[in-house]
């Protein structure tokens, strides 16, 4: 009885043998190519959120520059308006 459990357990092995042998190496490919796309869709979301990170950075730069911008034109401006207004009463008072 051990010699047909000992022939029984061979065929068993042998056929293990067989399964991991036969796998199917269709199986492999489609698994790296699916970790490789995996991995492409990583890099793609994490350029697309680094973009938009950027964009924000720039459209935050672009508008504080162009309130720099105004606000030095409006200074000459102001000063040019000061000195017109002081020499105008200047000239009020040396009148009277």
């Amino acid at each position: 009885m051990t010699e047909k459990k000992t022939k029984k357990e061979a065929e068993e092995t042998k056929e293990e043998k067989v399964e991991e042998v036969t796998e199917d190496p269709a199986d492999e490919v489609a698994e790296e190519n699916k970790e490789s796309e995996d991995d492409k869709y990583k890099r793609l979301l994490a350029d697309f959120q680094n973009y938009k990170k950027r964009v924000e950075k720039e459209k935050s730069g672009i508008y504080a520059y162009a309130n720099e911008s105004i606000v030095s034109e409006m200074l000459t401006v102001l000063d040019n308006f000061g000195r017109g207004l002081s020499e105008y009463f200047t000239d009020l008072t040396f009148t009277y």
